[in-house]
């Protein structure tokens, strides 16, 4: 399931001198909202009267200036002689449009002010020689850059006035001006580009930045009702029966992959040579059996990518790569196709190496977890015949659990890169080759954890990096051959003030990656409360990184815990098997473990005044918690949460995740023929006992429910049930409904998320 619920200065360069013009955000200092250890809790039943207007319009306030920190979206630079050019596209909330936009900071950095002293670990960003352009602002939905970063193909959307419908632009830009321009719509050679991240690389440039391949929704016959008032002249005869369009088909039902990839029925690859303005369109299979994804060129003749069998009844694909998968070979003419993984795996993330002759990708069981550690396969384009094993989870004390960046490899194809987990946080690696042995060398470990690789050169690295209390920014760092080294490009500002008065501890349960406290250090006769957030998954982790709505949460006085339960990832070994057949038990003993562990060590927090938060897997701990112990929890906020897994099992995308987190045997191993039921009383049980709702009967916490109704990985009838049952039983609770899919993350829902969940703990946890 879903993972989880996730300026810097401009400088001008007068000859010598730098001017240093730092964006300064309103952050206000933290509430020293303070209570002595001898204050009780009042009752529940004096707390339900709504919070007075100033507490809202400063839980308002506080949240305007949180978004106000930009997110790192991307990034590439380009070397000469003297300087390395480094163009960063980042993202914000525009209230008014009420969605993120782009835009655009540009540096320049004189190679001469890369001297690194001695021993020192990092340049500072006012250490650097470095002229930077204002931002500017980019209307752009999908930005690729040709690999020596000369030619760029930006996706631009505009408002169609005839319909509903966006018309999507593919303009093509040269290092001065636009070059071309492709109005997709009216080409009318498929339906839209693809643009999702969860896809992979869906746009990319061959070597020569001469042809540009990308994915997109494959066009079919058009659906006609019945009956209809158009009059049909010959000419349209004559293409309808082209089209081969059929009546009374515009209502049938049409297989896509479930959560959050709506309107993706069928792929196609295409390709555009920009010299001659010509579009060819490559299908890997006449009967549409075969779904390519994610893809790479090989020399400027072929592409790689991945390819998902298409079976007779679709699983949802986003956050679940326990499907299975193929990495595909095929040329640009649709010829030659061939596969280079094996059939009975979920093999995904090729990336080919910069001489076209080596390729890559990651590669796992078709099992049980929705996510598990994947090993590092590798073959010869050359000679194509048995992959080679380059890197085995297993056997590693590093197992990976994450995609390739889309850039990993190094440009003289001596190593590639992999970002995975370590004592909690994220950490960059570089995995060389030689003599057929892979040796694994940490590159960077250092908090703030790296949270992208955005661009790799000949002798630097652009990195994004952040921590839950320091804003993200972009960082140079040498590779290769002796210490490694950092230039920091853009500033971090704390994103809560006085930053230097919190503790960020490791707590451990039964998992043996760690769970992450950031709360006040202890000061006398202070307490504040905790909010506990167990991640979503439950094959997932969360780590110190920046967060919007956690930093509102620090902002506003609380105390944070996010909690790493039996089965997250990130472990030396890997612990997902751990937990499957005993969830709404292990995973909810394991949190509460990890609560009472923190209290033990953290004075500062009131024991009278926990709170819960989490979505998804997240929601379905945070119901069992306040269900389970209903005297110790005082509040719940639950985002879509799994309630019940028997209405669950025949209503979401996932089914087969019911199935293995609750114990109940798959029907087979190819995972086709799951039956959305419980098929007998012993597996009704199961279900029934692993899930929240048994223990509704008992909750005492006030409930808030913030639903999705475009949700199909966990049904908005999930969340309804608990609050119906709630009421029934004479609960507090209250209940948000939105427009939106699982993760809650649309410009306007994000806001309103993020401030009902802080004043719900305002109303029940402050007073």
């Amino acid at each position: 399931m879903l993972a989880g619920y996730l300026n810097s200065p401009l400088k001008l360069l007068v000859g010598t001198q730098i001017i240093d013009k730092v964006l300064r955000f309103n952050i206000k200092s933290i509430k020293h909202r303070t209570f002595t250890i001898t204050k009780r809790m009042k009752s529940l039943s004096d707390m339900t009267s709504p919070l007075d207007q100033n507490t809202i319009d400063d839980v308002v306030n506080d949240w305007v200036d949180v978004t106000r920190i930009p997110a790192i979206s991307g990034g590439h630079f380009v070397e000469d002689n003297d300087f390395v050019k480094i163009s960063t596209n980042w993202s914000v909330l525009d209230f008014a449009k009420k969605e993120n936009v782009s835009f655009q900071r540009h540096f320049s950095v004189l190679k001469s002010s890369l001297i690194w002293a001695e021993g020192q670990e990092a340049l500072v960003t006012d250490e650097l020689l470095m002229a930077t352009a204002e931002s500017v602002p980019i209307d752009a939905k999908k930005i690729c850059i040709s690999s020596c970063g000369t030619r760029k193909a930006i996706l631009v959307e505009k408002a169609d006035k005839s319909s509903a419908q966006k018309s999507q632009i593919l303009e093509i830009w040269g290092e001065n001006t636009l070059l071309k321009s492709y109005d997709l719509s009216e080409l009318d050679k498929h339906k839209n580009m693809y643009t999702t991240g969860f896809f992979g690389t869906t746009m990319v440039w061959d070597k020569s930045a001469k042809k540009l391949a990308y994915l997109a929704e494959k066009k079919v016959a058009k659906a006609k009702p019945f009956f209809s008032s158009n009059v049909k002249t010959v000419d349209d005869i004559t293409i309808n029966d082209k089209k081969k369009d059929v009546k009374g088909e515009e209502y049938a039902f049409r297989q896509t992959w479930g959560e959050q990839l709506p309107d993706m029925y069928f792929s196609v690859i295409v390709v555009l040579d920009v010299e001659s303005d010509k579009f060819e369109l490559i299908e890997l299979s006449q009967n549409d059996s075969e779904f390519p994804v994610d893809i790479q060129w090989v020399g400027d003749t072929s592409i790689v990518g991945t390819s998902y069998a298409i079976p007779p009844w679709r699983l949802g694909l986003y956050a679940c790569n326990n499907r299975p998968s193929r990495i595909f070979q095929v040329n640009v003419d649709g010829k030659n196709l061939k596969f280079l993984s094996t059939i009975d795996k979920a093999a995904f993330s090729p990336r080919v190496r910069p001489d076209s002759e080596y390729v890559i990708w990651q590669e796992r069981a078709v099992d049980a977890p929705h996510n598990r550690s994947r090993d590092i396969m590798g073959i010869s384009l050359e000679d194509p015949k048995i992959p080679e094993v380059i890197y085995q989870s297993a056997t590693e004390d590093i197992p990976i659990y994450a995609d390739f960046p889309r850039c990993c490899w190094a440009p003289n194809g001596s190593s590639f890169f992999v970002i995975s987990f370590k004592d909690g946080d994220m950490a960059l690696f570089a995995i060389s080759l030689s003599k057929g042995e892979a040796k694994l060398q940490t590159v960077v470990d250092q908090s703030p954890g790296i949270r992208a690789l955005l661009w790799i050169g000949h002798n630097y690295l652009l990195v994004s990096r952040s921590s839950t209390l320091s804003t993200p920014f972009v960082e140079l760092i040498t590779y290769g051959g002796g210490v490694q080294k950092r230039a920091q490009i853009t500033n971090s500002t704390f994103s809560v003030q006085g930053h230097d008065q919190f503790e960020i501890k490791k707590i451990y349960g039964k998992a043996t990656v760690p769970s992450i406290y950031i709360g006040p250090k202890k000061t006398e006769n202070q307490v504040v409360p905790l909010v506990v957030m167990p991640h979503g998954g439950p094959h997932a982790v969360t780590v110190d990184a920046f967060n919007n709505e956690l930093s509102l949460i620090l902002r506003q006085g609380f105390a944070l815990l996010k909690v790493n339960y039996i089965g997250s990832l990130g472990s030396k070994k890997d612990e997902t098997d751990d937990l499957l057949g005993k969830i709404g038990k292990l995973d909810v003993e394991d949190c509460h473990e990890i609560v009472q562990q923190t209290l033990k060590c953290t004075p500062c927090i009131d024991s009278e005044r926990i709170g819960l938060y989490g979505g998804s897997h997240g929601g379905f701990l945070a119901a069992h918690l306040s269900g389970q112990y209903p005297d110790f929890y005082k509040a719940a906020v639950l985002l879509n949460p799994v309630i019940d897994l028997n209405v669950m099992i025949g209503t979401s995308d996932i089914v087969d995740w019911c199935m293995a987190e609750s114990g109940i045997a798959f029907p087979d191993s190819t995972m086709k023929t799951f039956i959305p039921a419980a098929k007998n009383v012993d597996d009704f049980q199961k279900l029934f006992d692993a899930s929240p709702i048994v223990h509704a009967s008992k909750v005492k916490a006030a409930t808030l429910l913030l639903l999705g109704t475009e949700d199909l990985r966990v049904p908005m009838s999930q969340g309804m049930n608990f609050y119906r049952t709630l009421k029934a039983y004479n609960k507090t609770t209250e209940v948000r409904v939105y427009p939106d899919c699982h993760s809650l993350m649309s410009g306007s829902v994000a806001t309103d998320v993020a401030i009902q969940l802080v004043l719900w703990f305002k109303r029940f946890l402050w007073k």
